[in-house]
């Protein structure tokens, strides 16, 4: 049954499957899962992680709960917190007191322990619990340590948190020149909000000498990565 699941899920992301097929759904693999088929609770999570991943909320808050629950599949507190994390910051208001329960309930000591092991996602997420003060009171010090730490572990999404933090004197005193140096290097490891940023910082010349063609070409990463607001700012530089 193992390799049959395997194939299915194949045939599903290499879009074998019609869109109209029934193993496509979601609710199918749960309802699955409820009458415990063989390896549908597993199926069931991976496509909930993958909605998540593409921006549903409701696919983050409810991978957060059948991970942090652990009968389905394997207990993962420091998942589960990524899940609500990733749920809050969609707009969810179940993600968000959903977050807001699992800091109350010490999951964040979860988090931070997996930071210390050089996790850099669970440093990031710690970090942003603490800068955005949406269920904890805002914590800009701790925040910009632990955005520091983020980056260091490779998690390029956290440069770009510490360069905005330099921006905006977060937790730090302002400091233009190493939030123009963070961005760059978020935005050379694919993170497309940063690579917006830093051509914003070429265009004006803040922290940098202007550059127009450095500015361009950061605009045209952001682009490719999707940050579509890139490509239309791109297109009125031409």
């Amino acid at each position: 049954m193992l390799v049959w699941t395997f194939v299915f899920l194949l045939m599903i992301t290499s879009g074998f499957l019609s869109q109209n097929h029934p193993g496509q759904s979601v609710a199918f693999w749960r309802e699955a899962c409820n009458q415990n088929r063989a390896n549908s609770c597993l199926v069931w999570v991976g496509k909930l992680a993958t909605n998540c991943r593409r921006g549903s909320a409701d696919a983050c808050v409810a991978l957060g709960e059948a991970v942090q629950a652990g009968q389905v599949v394997p207990k993962d507190q420091v998942r589960a917190g990524e899940a609500f994390h990733r749920g809050c910051e969609l707009g969810s208001e179940a993600g968000c007191e959903a977050l807001a329960t699992f800091i109350r309930e010490r999951g964040d000591q979860q988090l931070t322990r997996a930071c210390d092991q050089g996790d850099g996602i669970s440093c990031w997420i710690v970090a942003s619990i603490y800068a955005d003060g949406k269920v904890v009171i805002a914590d800009y010090r701790r925040s910009i340590q632990l955005f520091a730490r983020s980056c260091d572990s490779g998690w390029f999404a956290g440069c770009g948190r510490l360069g905005e933090s330099y921006l905006h004197g977060q937790g730090t005193t302002a400091n233009f020149v190493r939030a123009a140096e963070y961005f760059d290097k978020a935005c050379e490891g694919n993170d497309a909000l940063s690579c917006l940023n830093s051509a914003a910082m070429y265009t004006k010349g803040i922290g940098v000498l202007a550059d127009t063609l450095r500015a361009r070409r950061r605009l045209g990463q952001a682009c490719g990565l999707g940050m579509l607001s890139g490509c239309r700012t791109g297109e009125r530089t031409e």
